[in-house]
């Protein structure tokens, strides 16, 4: 049938973008992953969103051609996993600057019409448009809950070492 699965399972973010990029994309982040624009037609059901590739992968949204902001990086270069992915959310997504904090945001937002800032505080700045609360208690998506799991994962596997030398060493004894 062409469908993948969802789009954000190709992808990796670390915190706190991860949340904050889930809260950003809203419904978009159950977007499903496609073979080819071809398998649209294979779908069936009712609106839904979704992305295929598009020319060759590497690309995050044509980057390059932004310009470089000092104390700011391009939110495309925080995102890994399948280069075609990245490169279809990169160009739906256009050019989204990230920045420690509110305030610069705001600041680089009125410096640079026609750019967005998004802060790792969890707010969006643009010339005269803000979203904020984006990192609210309640936003944990698809990314935001694997990356919890891999901490957790590493947090088990850390414990269980040191369980196995507490029982040598009680062995030992």
């Amino acid at each position: 049938d062409g469908v993948r699965g969802m789009l954000l399972s190709e992808i990796r973010v670390d915190a706190p973008w991860d949340r904050i990029l889930e809260d950003l994309l809203g419904r978009v982040q159950s977007a499903l992953w496609l073979d080819s624009s071809d398998s649209l037609a294979a779908l069936d059901g009712g609106a839904m969103d979704a992305f295929y590739p598009q020319g060759e992968a590497g690309n995050k949204g044509a980057a390059a051609a932004y310009p470089v902001i000092d104390e700011a990086v391009l939110l495309s270069d925080r995102l890994q996993g399948e280069a075609a992915c990245v490169d279809a959310l990169c160009a739906k997504l256009g050019p989204i600057y990230t920045v420690a904090s509110n305030e610069l945001a705001l600041q680089l937002a009125g410096q640079h019409p026609g750019l967005s800032f998004l802060s790792g505080q969890g707010q969006l700045h643009a010339h005269g448009y803000s979203r904020v609360g984006m990192l609210s208690d309640d936003s944990a998506g698809m990314l935001a809950r694997r990356n919890a799991r891999d901490v957790a994962a590493q947090k088990l596997e850390a414990a269980e070492k040191d369980f196995a030398r507490a029982s040598e060493r009680e062995g030992e004894v």
